[in-house]
């Protein structure tokens, strides 16, 4: 015989008056009632003192599900929980009106096995404090002035090797060495 327990859920608006401590490796928050509440583990969103809330009763505990409204909408943060997260879709946009930032404090990775990956900006700007590799089977770069600088030795190293101007080619050293 299947049979499923269910018990009752109550749910209430309530205004997260205060930042109350920890419980079971979660964050948790005192209502304007007095009630300590916590987060629900599907809750994304990082709730905020003053957020109107959505409040699930059952067994004895609370559990914020939704934050309704926020006053001050300066910043959002959202948490996912787990030591890894994905998101997963067929086609996935991440949009941003004025600025993008990706920040790891470890390692970045972008693949795409089968595709391309393409960058367009009007300045793009790459640094790197020890190195920067270019690994490719060919690499075409196509620009309007190119400037090499380099501050200490530059070589270039291939089987053939082509350098070709079409009004001027300069080669200015103090020594220059062919053969």
């Amino acid at each position: 015989m299947n049979m499923i327990a269910a018990s009752r859920v109550f749910m209430t608006e309530e205004i997260l008056a205060e930042v109350s401590g920890s419980m079971g490796g979660g964050q948790t928050w005192k209502t304007r009632r007095g009630e300590v509440v916590q987060e629900a583990f599907s809750l994304i969103m990082k709730p905020e003192v003053g957020d109107a809330v959505l409040v699930a009763r059952s067994k004895g505990k609370g559990h914020i599900i939704s934050i309704l409204e926020r006053e001050n909408v300066g910043q959002c943060d959202y948490d996912f929980h787990g030591d890894s997260s994905r998101l997963v879709a067929d086609s996935f946009t991440l949009e941003s009106k004025k600025s993008l930032e990706l920040f790891s404090h470890r390692e970045i990775g972008v693949s795409a096995p089968s595709g391309n990956i393409t960058m367009k900006s009007r300045n793009l700007v790459f640094t790197a404090l020890d190195t920067l590799s270019n690994s490719a089977r060919v690499l075409t770069q196509n620009v309007n002035e190119y400037l090499h600088k380099a501050l200490g030795i530059s070589i270039f190293s291939s089987k053939n090797h082509y350098a070709s101007a079409s009004d001027t080619m300069k080669l200015d050293a103090e020594r220059i060495d062919l053969g």
